[in-house]
């Protein structure tokens, strides 16, 4: 969308720093296709997760001939400089030192790096390049319907996605369930992922409505967003909801000075009822059922074990398994700045909480004088952070990359702190005022931020709807102890019930193994229970025996949540399924196979005198 005869540029849409080039030039088009495939990626996989020289996947190739594009187009190292260049080279030198020094797995540390020439690459293309200004809003907005817009078909359509709700309690069921209330996943692997998406996204592509040059355009534009908004609201995700209120309430307070009072009201008032759920459920509203043993245990390995470097990239649920509880298994800490500390140390934990900090009270301060991107950043920034104060969905690939292209975006349009002191004039090189006046300066927007933060982030995280946020499948605070499978189990049989009932397969593993998180997990986390751990204590697999045979003969579970075992007749024949020491009946009034989780790839071999049932381990367990 080109913005000329438009009226005025929405303030914060013009970047601080050198003065851009003028016009679009082939390594400017290359650098600016190399963001928009990765932003695209973050709502709809279209890059394949292999590598095709080494560890160079298309994504990285796509980044390095950005950089190399910027270099070519004239770019200077003035044009990368962030205030954000101090916090994030101390995260790569605390995770460059815990994985050389404890000799672990490079793949964290290489996607940790990939993430950072992302967001110098989407610094320099939007300092550098006037359309991108333009261009990359848009996108953000179609990566937004790429996954939200899904959702909201899932639910209109009926479509089973194996997330449901019954009341509060989140259900997970391979089996569609019509009594129940259905939950959108999009195009992700669970509820969560696509809430902490449309949280970072719809914000930014929010700003291709104030671009488009028409009314027709901007309306369009409002409608794709408000239907993304939709979109979190049928994930049915209470953190994600929240999280989504509580950016709409640090906004408004930005925005609206004379709103500001009642907004401090209503966030004592939401602090007052946050404390009576708190007494009343014993704990349980903000942080039970594990959690708090996840932040205690992880509190003693970062400060018992290698408390200067930390115990290495990916390596906190190894460690934390190997200190807890062996019925609790964890693959991080559940929060996003612990998992920095347990792993990387100190430095890294200080580099994190830089960042968050960055982003939240300059993004505040520059959404009160009037910037539309800060408005944007820091909507996404209050959203995500919150979402990840109980949750840590930034373990998977695609959130990872969505929060590093928010974050360069805020650092490359924000004006220093150094020239917001005097009115800026429209097109002298930041962010153009919204209106004549001089810039109003903001009310204390440290405490501001702060205020809200405590008063409305536990309810927007707390009330737990924190759910299975891992791609890769992680046991979570309550999840059982797993079982072996049995040994010697043949290769699973095809299915043969009807598609669309099970959820989705395991993804393939990036080239690098699993993915690293940017601002949160170094390592590759999984799934936390929801509602603080009011997660479904079991999978429901339901086997059909009719003329003598059995179907689905391969059924897939999510990864450590007990499995119930159940056989019906189809034909009123008695069918029987032993497994794990166990039977599964419809003899006499018939019986139940009650069966402990799984890690993800293994599986159980159900046998019976008319064939065998697979049951294996490789969906994930959502909110």
């Amino acid at each position: 969308m080109a913005v000329s005869g438009a009226g005025p540029r929405p303030a914060g849409l013009a970047a601080s720093g050198p003065p851009a080039a003028s016009a679009a030039t082939t390594p400017a088009l290359v650098a600016l296709v190399a963001v928009s495939a990765l932003m695209l990626g973050t709502g709809v996989e279209i890059l394949p997760a292999g590598g095709i020289l080494s560890v160079f996947t298309l994504g990285r190739l796509l980044i390095l001939a950005g950089l190399v594009a910027l270099v070519v187009g004239g770019a200077r190292v003035a044009d990368l400089r962030t205030p954000l260049d101090i916090p994030i080279a101390l995260l790569l030198f605390a995770g460059a030192v815990t994985t050389f020094r404890g000799g672990h797995e490079g793949a964290p540390l290489r996607f940790l790096v990939t993430s950072v020439a992302l967001y110098y690459l989407t610094v320099g293309v939007w300092r550098r390049h006037p359309e991108a200004r333009e261009t990359l809003p848009v996108v953000a907005l179609i990566a937004i319907v790429a996954s939200a817009v899904v959702g909201v078909a899932q639910v209109a359509q009926d479509i089973p996605t194996s997330f449901y709700r019954d009341g509060f309690s989140p259900v997970v069921d391979t089996m569609p369930r019509e009594d129940l209330l259905q939950r959108a996943i999009g195009s992700f692997d669970n509820p969560n992922l696509l809430a902490t998406h449309i949280l970072l996204f719809a914000p930014i592509g929010a700003l291709a409505a104030l671009l488009a040059p028409t009314r027709s355009l901007r309306v369009v534009a409002v409608a794709l967003v408000g239907l993304a908004y939709v979109g979190l609201v049928l994930t049915f995700s209470r953190a994600g909801i929240g999280a989504g209120l509580l950016a709409l309430a640090v906004v408004a307070h930005a925005r609206r000075p004379a709103w500001r009072p009642r907004i401090l009201a209503g966030a004592a008032l939401a602090t007052a009822l946050l404390g009576l759920g708190v007494a009343v459920t014993g704990g349980d509203l903000v942080g039970g059922f594990g959690r708090p043993e996840a932040w205690s245990l992880a509190a003693k390995v970062a400060v018992e074990e290698q408390p200067l470097t930390g115990v290495g990239l990916a390596r906190a649920g190894d460690v934390m398994n190997a200190l807890g509880d062996e019925e609790i298994r964890f693959r991080h800490a559940h929060n996003l700045w612990l998992t920095w500390w347990v792993e990387a140390g100190p430095l890294a934990l200080f580099a994190i909480l830089w960042i968050t900090a960055w982003l939240l009270v300059r993004g505040y301060h520059e959404a009160a004088r009037g910037s539309a991107l800060a408005t944007a950043g820091v909507a996404a920034s209050v959203g995500f952070f919150a979402f990840s104060m109980l949750d840590h969905p930034a373990n998977v690939e695609r959130i990872a990359t969505a929060f590093w292209l928010v974050a360069a975006l805020m650092a490359a349009g924000t004006v220093p702190l150094a020239r917001t002191r005097a009115p800026r004039r429209a097109g002298a090189g930041g962010d153009a005022p919204l209106s004549r006046r001089p810039p109003r300066p903001p009310r204390p927007p440290v405490a501001a931020v702060v205020a809200l933060a405590l008063a409305a982030g536990p309810i927007a995280c707390g009330g737990g709807d924190d759910d299975r946020s891992g791609s890769r499948g992680d046991p979570g605070p309550d999840a059982p102890p797993t079982v072996p499978p049995e040994a010697g189990a043949p290769p699973p049989a095809p299915p043969e019930g009807p598609p669309g009932n099970g959820p989705r397969p395991e993804e393939p593993a990036p080239a690098d193994g699993p993915a690293a998180s940017p601002p949160g997990a170094p390592g590759a986390a999984g799934p936390a229970p929801e509602d603080g751990g009011s997660e479904p204590v079991r999978a429901e697999v339901i086997v059909t025996g009719r003329n003598g045979r059995l179907t689905p003969r391969l059924v897939r579970v999510p990864p450590y949540i007990a499995v119930r075992l159940a056989v019906r007749s189809g034909d009123g024949a008695d069918y029987r399924l032993a497994v794990g020491g166990q039977v599964a009946s419809t003899t006499g009034p018939g019986s139940i196979a009650e069966l402990e989780g799984l890690p993800p790839g293994e599986r159980y071999v159900a046998r019976g005198s008319t064939g065998t049932v697979v049951i294996e381990a490789s969906a994930e367990p959502g909110p």
